[in-house]
């Protein structure tokens, strides 16, 4: 069998932090508020929740701070589970990651892509577009490494300028009076009711990805220092800006108005800037998705060459030199979104995704009590920052809103649980032709 070179270090800081911003900032915040819109009808409810989801995943992302520093390899929780908890976790989390944590998202964005393609030209159809996105960034990051971080970092720049133009031009044209008018519903009842955790669920759809430098770890050069600054600032950018896209949508465009709709972006710059200019706003909308899907297609493949590297019967997932991208792992990464975009429709890619990975983020934040207990430790590994209270604070937000997923949405949890029993069926195979 060929020897495989390590990965070698030479991702910086600021390839780290746009990796987290532009796996965040994505289809979530272009489409969840309609949903919320319908469910809660309640303004202050909304912002509420996006503040929420913020704070959770800040405590989230210090705890993988130190995980990741502990275990600085290519293929987040696999990796962390593997070494914390036994190999079968690991290996079970793997799956997860490739089916529902980077499948399912890339087949959701890439359909929010085709969407907002749509608002352009009635030319543009939703799924033929999906299509053809998931299969051109499969063949741009099967390519050198370096020329798809490249373009990676490129079109981040780009989206995250269009982002805070779309905040100070909202600002200036909105209609403030709107987030005064009163709530069509109370604000307790609709922070208590089932369907707030069901928004939960979209919102923490919105922010995943705040962990999407744990992927690439094995790559980053200085993983003490550069690891815990790219989780803390990148998720702290994108919390910001949620918040203020959020506070735009509400004071552009009546509840009413924004509710059950999916283009919410499209619908919010119709009401601002008028018709012409939102079909500008849906076509650089689609590009920042694009990046999206690129940054997810990246984080995925680490994810299966992890996999090829501890398991024989999958090492042809594992790069042949340190120049060139897991290009087998890409396309299969690639595959099983085209398979999820022509099976499922979007609010049950969103709400199967949002509820497994939580489930999935949950037993990977736990791990670090784990760890201190069985006293791991490695020179210059960071330290969370107000432990244990921050990832206490994560894993009760998150219970809260899988408890209310579970009551409100049985089916989702249902498909979830055949997830993890196809995940653990596939480990003992895997595991019985392993040497």
């Amino acid at each position: 069998m060929e020897v495989m070179n390590a990965p070698r270090r030479k991702l910086s800081f600021l390839t780290a932090t746009n990796l987290i911003i532009t796996s965040m900032v994505g289809t979530g915040i272009f489409t969840s508020t309609g949903y919320q819109a319908k469910d809660l009808e309640s303004v202050t409810a909304i912002l509420f929740a996006w503040i929420l989801g913020g704070v959770t995943a800040l405590c989230g992302a210090l705890t993988y701070a130190e995980l990741v520093t502990l275990i600085p390899k290519n293929g987040g929780e696999y990796q962390l589970l593997s070494k914390i908890y036994h190999p079968s976790l690991g290996f079970l989390m793997g799956w997860v990651s490739l089916t529902v944590g980077f499948g399912a998202p890339i087949a959701a964005v890439a359909y929010a892509f085709g969407q907002y393609l749509s608002q352009i030209h009635p030319w543009f159809v939703a799924q033929e577009s999906a299509i053809i996105l998931i299969v051109g960034l499969g063949v741009v990051h099967t390519r050198a490494s370096e020329k798809g971080i490249r373009f990676q970092d490129i079109f981040t720049f780009l989206k995250f300028g269009f982002v805070v133009l779309l905040i100070i031009a909202g600002t200036s044209q909105a209609d403030w009076s709107l987030l005064n008018q009163p709530d069509q519903r109370n604000f307790s009842q609709a922070v208590f009711s089932s369907k707030f955790s069901i928004g939960l669920i979209y919102v923490a759809f919105a922010y995943s990805g705040w962990n999407a430098a744990a992927y690439i770890a094995g790559e980053v050069r200085e993983p003490n220092k550069t690891l815990p600054r790219a989780f803390f600032l990148g998720t702290l950018i994108v919390t910001i800006i949620y918040v203020l896209m959020n506070l735009v949508y509400l004071s552009a465009v009546p509840l009413s108005e924004l509710a059950g709709k999916i283009e919410v972006g499209h619908v919010v710059a119709e009401a601002l800037f008028g018709q012409t200019a939102a079909k500008w706003m849906s076509g650089i909308i689609a590009l920042g998705l694009l990046t999206t899907v690129g940054a997810m297609i990246i984080s995925g493949a680490r994810v299966l060459e992890a996999l090829g590297q501890d398991f024989r019967p999958l090492n042809f997932l594992v790069r042949k030199s340190e120049d060139k991208p897991p290009v087998f792992a890409v396309w299969i990464q690639s595959a099983i979104a085209l398979i999820l975009l022509m099976i499922a429709g979007f609010d049950t890619l969103i709400e199967y995704t949002g509820f497994t990975v939580t489930a999935g983020l949950s037993i990977t934040i736990f791990a670090i009590f784990v760890a201190r207990r069985k006293k791991m430790n490695r020179d210059g590994a960071y330290r969370t920052w107000g432990y244990p209270w921050t990832s206490i604070a994560y894993f009760l937000l998150s219970l809260w809103m899988l408890i209310g997923m579970v009551f409100s949405r049985p089916s989702v949890a249902l498909a979830g649980a055949a997830t993890l029993m196809i995940g653990l069926l596939l480990y003992w195979m895997v595991q019985r032709a392993n040497p």
